[in-house]
């Protein structure tokens, strides 16, 4: 194991193994979260994806619709950088996990805590489905956005 990646995988397997023992689920995601985004500055867009992923399921016993959101907002970042950026066979695959969890982020928006995150989140998960081709549900999710934006929600 190289150095670089010893600095970010063994402070994050101590901290996720305190976590869990003590069973602190909000911290686990957290550090989870922060896992995957150490990973995701390496550009190794499938370790930071399992990670996201064993976050989202940790996140169910936070119970933050918010928690929930951004991290499906950040798988779908991460699988579209992996549909952008991997190998032709594996693109096809990422770009269905980025539209899940895009789909998924814009689907629980109007549930957030402050109308101006749920604009940020359609927004962002409209950027994802654009970047993997679906400019249809892009369209939907941007007018969305501009209806919360003016306060109609028709």
């Amino acid at each position: 194991m190289s150095q670089l990646v010893r600095s970010i995988v063994l402070p994050s397997r101590r901290l996720l193994a305190e976590t869990c023992h003590a069973g602190r689920p909000h911290e686990v995601v957290e550090a989870l979260s922060d896992a995957a985004q150490a990973w995701a500055r390496r550009q190794a867009w499938g370790t930071a994806e399992a990670h996201l992923e064993e976050a989202l399921r940790w996140a169910v016993f936070v119970g933050s619709v918010d928690a929930l959101v951004e991290l499906h907002c950040q798988a779908a970042e991460m699988a579209a950088c992996s549909a952008e950026q991997g190998r032709p066979v594996e693109r096809a695959a990422a770009s269905r996990r980025a539209r899940a969890h895009a789909v998924e982020a814009g689907r629980l928006a109007d549930r957030v805590a402050c109308p101006a995150w749920e604009t940020v989140v359609l927004l962002r998960a409209s950027d994802v489905l654009d970047r993997c081709g679906h400019r249809n549900e892009a369209t939907e999710l941007q007018a969305r956005a501009v209806r919360q934006m003016i306060g109609s929600d028709s």
